[in-house]
């Protein structure tokens, strides 16, 4: 797996800006579009479909990268939509293979689908260890452990 670095970074004015809010109350929709903003660093050996813009929700970003991956299990190809913003990654099944296609950067690259697939879920697991430790009180929230139950009971 050493071909695929898919990690992230928090956004610092978003750890600035949001650290009143009550994370046991907070719905889905703020879970994927309102917290946890940041950078996405994601390469395929020489290709970098890094999304280093501040904003990316890095939870929504997990999560449907995650179904995009799931849905070639019976689909030709799938597509993530980064959340505000009409820039995508697209991903096509080829034999053992997915081409990788972002519409935000040049290059497109074919990586066998078990790797990319188990690279997503190592970033969704350690997303989620990473933000349960830094923000305790989310074990207490209904739909955070939704998204906790599918990166470890899948």
């Amino acid at each position: 797996m050493n071909n695929i670095v898919l990690d992230y970074r928090l956004s610092e004015d978003w750890n600035n800006s949001k650290s009143d809010i009550d994370l046991n109350k907070v719905t889905k929709a703020d879970l994927h579009y309102n917290l946890f903003l940041g950078d996405i660093i994601f390469k395929i050996k020489n290709c970098d479909f890094s999304a280093i813009w501040g904003w990316i929700p890095i939870l929504d970003f997990a999560v449907g990268v995650y179904f995009a991956l799931e849905e070639l299990r019976n689909a030709d190809s799938s597509i993530y939509e980064f959340t505000e913003s009409n820039e995508t990654i697209k991903f096509i099944k080829i034999n053992e293979n997915v081409k990788v296609i972002a519409s935000y950067t040049e290059g497109l690259i074919e990586i066998n689908y078990q790797e990319i697939l188990l690279a997503e879920r190592k970033f969704l697991r350690s997303f989620i260890i990473d933000i349960s430790n830094k923000y305790p009180v989310l074990v207490n929230n209904k739909e955070f452990c939704e998204y906790k139950d599918l990166a470890f009971n899948s």
